[in-house]
């Protein structure tokens, strides 16, 4: 059996050491955040931390209504005062990486022959219902049916094309995105809702062993990707909802350089009772505000 704990210590000076004999512990979450899942004989929790871990049951730890204690002497753990054994053990918990994202700007020219900025081979077209609105009306959508591969070094190879592109990322994602500017000249981006800080910019392309010299100590917020060269951010998406990623150069936004990143609501930010009387709302306040708009403007309900 398979059992999902949550340590903490709750208390006011005592640090505690958690174990169970002969299990290990499988830490998968501390303080919020999820870590690079490692396995552990014991855990030392300090006061106000708090761990979760799994547990791989390999015999029976208590009968149901059982009242006497276990048999045996208790399992062994470091010595009370070993802040060596606690320090390093503090020093293997690291936070995980949930995914990487490898963003490239690039431009094309539409069947007119008109330029246009793409990311990652897509040329960003509103579609009718704008997806801020889609998403808190719980309104289906439809985007174009086009790959912009983010979680690949190499996504594109592709002919560019126009469409609407949206990146679904899971709430509480701590997210490792790679901006690529292939271009002569400078390139500024900004998320809507997030503040991001570089740890990494070079020229050339990016490779994994790149990360062996990032900046993890003291970086800052900015937004500069220089012509021919790479910048990383790290970010941790902890705000549900539709944000847009764009192109800081007005020219560039204007044409088609924009993307959505999608977090998942984890429940209905509308009650039920009232999402119906709000659609049609919104559908009545759209047919009166806009003319000589198509009529698929806003959706059947």
């Amino acid at each position: 059996a398979t059992y999902g704990l949550r340590i903490s210590n709750i208390g006011l000076k005592t640090t505690i050491n958690f174990r169970i004999q002969d299990h290990l512990l499988l830490l998968v979450e501390t303080e919020g955040s999820y870590t690079l899942q490692n396995f552990y004989s014991s855990l030392d929790v300090h006061v106000g931390q708090s761990y979760s871990v799994l547990l791989f049951g390999i015999g029976i730890i208590r009968y149901p209504g059982s009242e006497a204690d276990p048999f045996g002497p208790l399992p062994s753990g470091p010595h009370p005062f070993d802040y060596i054994f606690s320090m390093e053990q503090a020093r293997s918990i690291s936070i995980n990486i949930s995914r990487t994202l490898f963003i490239k700007k690039g431009l094309m020219y539409d069947l007119g022959m008109k330029l246009r900025y793409t990311l990652n081979g897509i040329s960003f077209v509103h579609p009718d219902t704008p997806l801020k609105l889609a998403e808190y009306f719980q309104l289906p959508y439809d985007i174009a049916s086009v790959d912009i591969s983010p979680d690949s070094d190499s996504p594109f190879l592709t002919f560019p094309t126009l469409g609407t592109s949206v990146i679904n990322v899971n709430c509480h994602d701590f997210i490792h995105i790679v901006f690529y500017n292939p271009l002569s000249y400078l390139q500024s981006y900004h998320i809507d809702g997030y503040n991001f800080f570089v740890v990494g910019i070079d020229r050339g392309p990016w490779d994994e062993s790149k990360m062996a010299v990032y900046n993890m100590v003291d970086v800052v917020s900015r937004y500069t990707v220089y012509p021919f060269s790479w910048t990383a951010i790290l970010i941790k998406f902890d705000n549900q909802g539709t944000w847009n990623l764009r192109s800081q150069d007005a020219e560039s936004w204007y044409l088609g350089q924009e993307l959505y990143l999608e977090l998942k609501v984890l429940g209905r930010m509308i009650p039920q009772q009232f999402l119906k009387q709000l659609q049609l709302q919104f559908r009545q306040q759209i047919s009166l505000n806009v003319e000589g708009r198509p009529a698929n403007l806003y959706h059947d309900f």
